[in-house]
């Protein structure tokens, strides 16, 4: 049994397709299954996070299939997600005093509340700069700005839903669609972000083992006992570098989204199949998209500017901190930030990687000699989730200048 959240959330999506979309009109044999401008199927998310669109119930009835969609898990993840979220949260802070926090918030001149926002913009944009050159060498030019706009509504569903980078990547293929990427190469260009993005943070979390493990082995000595953990940046550099080789060697076969298509023909489903017969040119698109790609080599344009990017996250804690009046070095938020990050990222199905961070964030302050931690870490996520916030509400407004992308556009992003 579900929870009356998610079934009443579940109702609200299905009632307002039904407003702007009547069910009725949208009968199988209708819909523009084969149609290279609107495909109503599109080739996989080839990454390592499955979509969510494609298992919607919502989705299932824009099809016209009556079918009810496979349970995968992924409601009881983002029950899990939330739980964790709100437990965690109210752990770390349990011991918060808010007259406390409010004195440590005192110190922040408001005329530089504002300067809060700028990392974030920055790191978007050279995110949206790597991205460019990346789809540019798959044969498509986009401008920056109009790739930073897809960045800032992708990152608004990814910062604020559970399961948000799930939804993140489902939509982004449709939303560069509409910036004139073609289907098969913007669900490529989802690949390639991902690949140079984990590509990025294996390198920068080789550079934070070589400036920050001598205060990453403080701070573990102080937490554990023992300096160990210093050398857990290197570690998980070689492990996302082993699977950023092996993910590389896959996707630039040629071949992919195509065996893929075969496979999926195989299903028992005759609406399935019909939808996958007319939509083939879109998952060989893929595999031209990701053959382009990948027989060329990396280059610093392309995998420099996410390098920047995740720079700017430390950039971002450090400047928080010295908003709070917390004198902590460069070198120190730089050990403990990209660890965060990774954390985060793993921790998929909690919206904004909210509590599991803050956690983080306090454990480190203790063990970094910052005094009164809690009181420092509740302040500084009190800054850092409004500055997210606020983005995200900037997100959700330029994703409403656009016709809603259900109603309007029915699709299924990506096909498990």
């Amino acid at each position: 049994m579900r929870p009356k959240l998610f079934r009443t959330a579940e109702a609200s999506s299905v009632a307002f397709v039904r407003r702007r979309v009547p069910l009725a009109s949208l009968r199988y044999s209708q819909l523009p299954l084969g149609n290279a401008s609107q495909p109503l199927i599109s080739p996989p998310v080839l990454t390592w996070t499955p979509g969510l669109l494609g298992e919607s119930r919502v989705a299932c009835m824009l099809l016209g299939a009556g079918m009810r969609p496979k349970r995968l898990g992924h409601t009881s993840l983002a029950v899990l997600g939330v739980f964790l979220a709100i437990g965690l949260s109210i752990w770390t802070f349990r011991n918060a005093e808010a007259s406390a926090v409010a004195s440590v918030l005192r110190h922040v001149p408001l005329s530089l509340l504002l300067l809060i926002l700028v990392p974030q913009l920055l790191s978007l944009t050279l995110d949206s700069w790597g991205w460019v050159e990346a789809i540019r060498s798959m044969g498509h030019r986009v401008p920056v700005l109009r790739i930073l706009l897809v960045r800032i509504k992708t990152e608004a569903l990814s910062q604020t839903l559970p399961l948000g980078p799930l939804w993140c990547e489902s939509a982004t293929p449709l939303l560069l669609k509409r910036e004139g990427v073609p289907w098969g190469t913007g669900v490529a260009a989802v690949a390639v972000r991902k690949y140079l993005l984990i590509l990025s943070q294996a390198w920068f979390l080789i550079f934070s083992f070589v400036i920050g493990h001598q205060a990453l082995g403080s701070a573990s000595q102080h937490l554990i006992g023992s300096p160990v953990l210093m050398w857990l940046p290197l570690a998980a550099a070689v492990l996302l570098g082993s699977s950023v080789y092996f993910a590389g060697s896959l996707l630039g076969q040629g071949a992919v989204a195509t065996q893929l298509w075969k496979r999926l023909l195989g299903v028992p489903s005759r609406r399935l199949r019909a939808a996958l017969a007319s939509s083939r040119t879109h998952f060989s698109g893929t595999d031209r998209g990701l053959t382009r790609f990948f027989s060329q080599r990396v280059t610093l344009r392309q995998v420099g500017p996410y390098l920047g990017s995740w720079l700017c996250e430390s950039l971002e804690t450090l400047l928080i901190l010295r908003l709070l009046s917390v004198q902590l070095g460069f070198v120190d938020v730089v050990s403990f930030e990209v660890l965060l990050a990774l954390t985060r990222n793993l921790a998929f199905m909690v919206p904004a990687g909210l509590g599991i961070q803050d956690l983080g964030y306090v454990t480190f302050f203790g063990a970094l000699g910052i005094p009164e931690p809690v009181q420092v870490g509740a302040a500084f996520s009190i800054l850092k989730r409004s500055k997210e916030l606020i983005w995200a509400c900037v997100g959700y407004a330029c994703l409403a200048r656009k016709p809603p992308l259900l109603a309007l556009e029915p699709t299924l992003a990506s096909v498990n």
